[in-house]
């Protein structure tokens, strides 16, 4: 390990009488996994990671690098804060839209921040990337929406999939979870029973929609 720190400090000596922009980013490139791989200090290592971003916002290396450390360490304020200066450094539309998908399944699933993760999809979605993921947002979203109880939003959400599925059943499930929450949870019934009719058009036999359509017509 002495070995190793001594190498530490030289590589710290050389970026002190560099100037060239270059020459110290790969100073501190080659600092970083020094300190990560010999060392194992993580916490070194990021920072140095962190100093390269401040010369060059997109290095590549540097961002994976700090990506990779922040999943293994779960440390998911740091993942996501790094995700979100991707988001700024990444021109291609698509790839930010991935990014924007990331931080709102961390944001839903590890640090339960609702609100913040609803933006997130709400990009993603705003972005309008393609089908897959923008469906795989607005499904987060009635997830969320139904932790919160916002039936409304659910019920919203529930028919932006109903017109984008490809499938017809998955057609059918949207519509009889939208006609769910018009009757039980918004009040609503004619407006399910609507619902429930259009599940009836897509599957005539579906019994899902048969019972509770003839239940509502004899309310």
């Amino acid at each position: 390990a002495g070995d190793f720190i001594s190498l530490v400090e030289t590589q710290q000596t050389l970026l002190k009488y560099t100037n060239q922009r270059d020459e110290q980013i790969r100073l501190r490139l080659k600092l970083a996994k020094t300190q990560l791989d010999y060392l194992f200090d993580r916490v070194g290592a990021a920072l140095t990671w962190s100093e390269v971003l401040d010369t060059d916002p997109a290095n590549k290396e540097a961002l994976d690098a700090l990506e990779q450390l922040f999943v293994e360490e779960q440390e998911w304020e740091r993942l996501d804060e790094v995700l979100t200066h991707r988001t700024d450094v990444t021109p291609d539309t698509r790839a930010r839209a991935e990014l924007w998908g990331r931080m709102g399944d961390i944001r839903f699933e590890n640090l339960r921040d609702l609100p913040e993760a609803i933006d997130a999809y709400q990009t993603v979605i705003d972005l309008k990337v393609g089908r897959e993921d923008t469906v795989h947002a607005i499904q987060k979203l009635v997830e969320i929406h139904r932790a919160l109880e916002h039936w409304p939003d659910v019920e919203e959400s529930l028919r932006r999939l109903v017109s984008l599925a490809d499938r017809d059943a998955d057609r059918v499930e949207y519509l009889i979870q939208t006609a769910e929450v018009l009757k039980s949870l918004l009040g609503r019934p004619v407006d399910a029973l609507y619902v429930l009719k259009r599940v009836l058009g897509v599957s005539p036999i579906d019994a899902r929609a048969r019972m509770p359509v003839t239940s509502l017509l004899v309310e």
